[in-house]
Parts: structure tokens; C-alpha cells; sequence
């Protein structure tokens, strides 16, 4: 994404299949736009609301070797552990001197999503007897 804009957002690792409510999740925000000076990170819940946590979420940039292009970028990090269940949300706000948002016409915004899922009490094993119960008795009422 760095190579169309010069802007992106990233959930490490990528792609997040699911994540258990209380597991850590990364979001990683980069640019190759050298006068950014920090990102603003919003984590977003499944309703919508936005999780502050001001001055947290307020991360200045770093100088990073990235292999994948082939050049130095811009890097900032944040980590949040989601409670809730669902569809959730990162995005992402770079600024420049002054606290102003980068970009001209085109104010740079990106954002990225993950999945949290529940978690089984008991586990795997429990999510396998239920699905091989749930069988057998399928099994009992067709014959």
C-alpha cells in the first residue's frame, strides 16, 4: 500500500484471522511522506464507538528499514487488547508540523479491521465433543 500513496496501516500479524477477546493486537501505521511527525491511532468497536486513550494512542514515527520496498519509511506502532466481541476497526491519522493532517487535497486517512472471536471456556475439546454430539444425534434421527 506504501507504493501507491505513501500511506498505510497494517494489523501484525497480517491477516488477523481471529483474535480471542483479551489477545493483543498491533496495528502498525507507516509512510515514505518525511515530513510526518506522529500518528494518531483510533481503535474502533464493533458499535462504533471510538476506545480513547489519549496520550497512548499518539505515537511518534520512527526510521525503519523496510526490506519489502527496499527503502527507509516512516513507523509507528500501537498495541490494544479488544474486550468485546466483533467486527473492530484501527484507523489511522498522520500529521505534519504544526499538528496539521498530511496530505493536499486528499487528507491521509487509512484504516484496517480484524475479527475478535470468543473464546471456549474449555476449550478445543469441548468445540469437538460438542460438534461430534451434535453429529451423532443428526446421525440417530435420520436412521
Amino acid at each position: 500500500a506504501l507504493g501507491g500513496s505513501g500511506y498505510a496501516v497494517t494489523t501484525e500479524p497480517f491477516p488477523l484471522e481471529g483474535v480471542i477477546p483479551g489477545e493483543d493486537v498491533d496495528a502498525k501505521a507507516g509512510t515514505t511522506d518525511p515530513n510526518v511527525e506522529y500518528v494518531v491511532f483510533r481503535w474502533l468497536a464493533p458499535d462504533g464507538t471510538v476506545i480513547s486513550r489519549d496520550p497512548e494512542d499518539v505515537v511518534d514515527v520512527e526510521d525503519e528499514w523496510d526490506p519489502t520496498y527496499g527503502m527507509n519509511v516512516l513507523v509507528a506502532r500501537s498495541t490494544y487488547a479488544p474486550e468485546i466481541v466483533g467486527d473492530w476497526g484501527v484507523q489511522v491519522f498522520f500529521y505534519g508540523e504544526g499538528g496539521h493532517l498530511r496530505g493536499e487535497a486528499i487528507i491521509r486517512i487509512r484504516a484496517t479491521s480484524f475479527f475478535v472471536i470468543p473464546e471456549v471456556p474449555i476449550g478445543a475439546l469441548t468445540v469437538l465433543l460438542t460438534m461430534l454430539a451434535g453429529l451423532a444425534i443428526f446421525a440417530r434421527k435420520r436412521f
